[in-house]
């Protein structure tokens, strides 16, 4: 766990629905950012449809702004192009793949503790336990 001290050192920033103006609101923490810091968007594009062209030059700036912090990106969507193969891809198509490592994250099965993490064609099998993933 986290001590005391860090647990101080946390900040949250809670943007809804505008990817586009958090980018004007976080760009002020830039200078402060470092590779200990981390920015995580939660669902960064709509759950439905193809992935807006304003959220995705919005994810790029903020991944070239932040160049020099971890980011975490989200979305619990993702694409089958062509529907003849089980290929799953990442919403935002080639922009978003150029500039970010796409890790899918699957259940095993519905009731299952097991999920698959693939990045690539690397498999790993983690269990989801009552004090996090093992």
């Amino acid at each position: 766990g986290l001590t005391e001290r860090e647990l101080e050192n946390i900040s949250f920033i809670f943007i809804k629905n505008n990817l586009q103006e958090s980018v004007k609101r976080i760009n002020v923490l830039f200078e402060m950012m470092t590779l200990k810091d981390l920015i995580v968007i939660d669902d960064w594009c709509d759950k439905s449809g193809r992935a807006s062209k304003i959220d995705i030059i919005a994810l790029e700036k903020i991944v070239t702004n932040f160049n020099n912090t971890n980011i975490i990106v989200s979305s619990t969507s993702y694409q089958n192009i062509d529907s003849s193969t089980d290929k799953w891809e990442s919403r935002g198509g080639n922009r978003i793949r150029e500039i970010m490592t796409t890790i899918f994250l699957y259940r095993e099965t519905e009731m299952n503790i097991k999920r698959i993490l693939k990045e690539g064609e690397e498999l790993k099998i983690i269990k989801l336990l009552e004090s996090g993933f093992e």
